[in-house]
């Protein structure tokens, strides 16, 4: 994704849309580190002024799923349940 960004294509620029199609594809094949990765970066490139990429509750999901799927049944409801506290707290706190 950041090669895409990062190309200079003009006009190619991924939007949460495009993260949340391949956050899904980590999801199906139990891939959650990198589910993982890519929310975390949605969030710090939303924080830093990136509004197209605000990670939404389906954003969240999948990730949730991807731990769900990722072979590993304690760490993956730890994950969860961190997952669900930072989505209850951005609606608590706003975007």
């Amino acid at each position: 994704m950041e090669q895409l960004t990062e190309s200079g294509v003009p006009g190619v620029h991924p939007d949460v849309v495009s993260y949340n199609s391949v956050i899904k594809a980590c999801a199906r094949t139990g891939n959650a580190n990198v589910a993982q990765d890519l929310l975390d970066y949605m969030e710090k490139s939303h924080a830093d002024g990136n509004k197209k990429i605000q990670p939404d509750a389906y954003t969240y999901n999948c990730v949730m799923n991807a731990w769900a799927k990722s072979g590993s049944p304690e760490e993956g409801a730890r994950q969860a349940q961190t997952l669900l506290q930072r989505m209850t707290e951005k609606i608590r706190t706003g975007p």
